[in-house]
């Protein structure tokens, strides 16, 4: 499964916002030819709030679907 970190430095007096994209790829077989293969990507942010505390979350997702013969 992969996994992609991204830190962005400088943000708001020096702070970081950290960025950690699950990116699952899962094939599935519906015929003995075909394979639907999907791909996911779940961003789970870390960045700074107005004050000292941070602000955790999951970004918006997305999903890709391919067919291979």
């Amino acid at each position: 499964m992969p996994l992609q970190g991204n830190w962005d430095f400088g943000l708001a007096t020096e702070r970081r916002r950290h960025a950690l994209n699950i990116q699952p790829v899962i094939p599935f077989g519906i015929s003995k030819s075909t394979n639907v293969i999907l791909r996911v990507i779940l961003p789970l942010t870390s960045q700074p709030g107005s004050t000292d505390a941070r602000i955790n979350g999951m970004g918006g997702h997305r999903h890709d679907v391919f067919f291979s013969p």
